[in-house]
């Protein structure tokens, strides 16, 4: 089944990409507060400019996330890497999993790894 996402930054190495249904709830992640933006945004400049961070890594299945709490609250947020011919790559954020419990990925954790490694993009432009 082919998903729909949306580019909503674009990079010199990579461009952002947030898949449709995903969107009100990323938006509303987003603006909770300040301390969220500031994250977000920091996280966003870091994987546009394709630098190497502890904020956004590789996941089981192929997938990657975004962790803006890494120490407090432990969010991940889920991505799906959109390879796309003579074009740069989209990281897709799939998914948002709060309040990650445990030191390592636990069963459930795992589970949404391997369904968002599943999916197949559109990117809409």
């Amino acid at each position: 089944m082919k998903r729909n996402a949306v580019i909503i930054a674009l990079g010199t190495k990579y461009n952002i990409c947030c898949d449709i249904s995903l969107l009100p709830d990323f938006l509303n992640y987003v603006m909770k507060d300040e301390q969220h933006r500031k994250e977000i945004k920091i996280i966003f400049s870091q994987i546009l400019e394709g630098l190497r961070t502890k904020k956004y890594g590789d996941e089981p299945y192929g997938t990657k996330s975004m962790k803006p709490f890494k120490n407090r609250d432990n969010d991940r947020i889920i991505c799906n890497v959109a390879k796309r011919p003579n074009r740069k790559q989209c990281i897709v954020m799939s998914e948002i999993y709060l309040q990650k419990k445990s030191d390592n990925v636990n069963k459930v954790l795992n589970y949404r790894y391997k369904i968002v490694s599943r999916y197949e993009y559109e990117i809409i432009e």
